[in-house]
Parts: C-alpha cells; sequence; structure tokens
C-alpha cells in the first residue's frame, strides 16, 4: 500500500510514498532509538554546530520548502517560506544562540 501526496487546490499527484508495516515500523523506531543514544554522547559543541548548520540550511532552501508547502498543504508561498524562516530561527535558538537574534 502506499500514501499519495495531492495538492488540495489542483487535486495534482505531488508524489507516492510507500506505507510501512509493524515490521519496518519497529525498525525505524529502534534506529531512532539508536540514533538519540549517539546525540545524547554527543558534545555541546558539536550539537550547537549541527543545530547552526540545520539553521543555515532551512534558511537557505527557504523558498524551496515553502513552495513544497504551498503545493502540499495549499498555504499561501510568503507565509510557507515565514514558517520555513522560523525553524530556521528556532533551531539557532535550540543551538543557545538565543542573544544572536
Amino acid at each position: 500500500m502506499t500514501f499519495k501526496s495531492h495538492n488540495p487546490a489542483t487535486g495534482e499527484l505531488i508524489g507516492t510514498y510507500p506505507e510501512h508495516d509493524k515490521a519496518e515500523t519497529e525498525v525505524r523506531l529502534q534506529r531512532a532509538w539508536e540514533g538519540w543514544k549517539r546525540w545524547a554522547r554527543t558534545p555541546l559543541h558539536e550539537r550547537r554546530a549541527f543545530l547552526l548548520r540545520l539553521a543555515d540550511l532551512l534558511d537557505g532552501r527557504a523558498e524551496t520548502y515553502g513552495r513544497l508547502i504551498t503545493a502540499e498543504m495549499g498555504k499561501p508561498l510568503p507565509d510557507a517560506i515565514a514558517e520555513i524562516k522560523k525553524s530556521a530561527l528556532a533551531w539557532i535558538i535550540h543551538s543557545g544562540y538565543e542573544h544572536a537574534v
């Protein structure tokens, strides 16, 4: 079985994605748990650098991701771009650099 994503305004098929059965879900949950354990052991300065890089990538791709949000959810493009930029700002704050904004 697959999940289909459609543009709500046009009905256009945007993408098709596989659904996962219970076994695949368990595998993915275990991988997420292992990733969390690695993250928990990651030194703070490395975490901070990662989060700041994430914020930079989101900000740099705000229009691309905003267009995807618009296509998938029908949100106006300026609002979708603002949502991505807000997410980028949140990662800066979570990195501990809230004084930089």
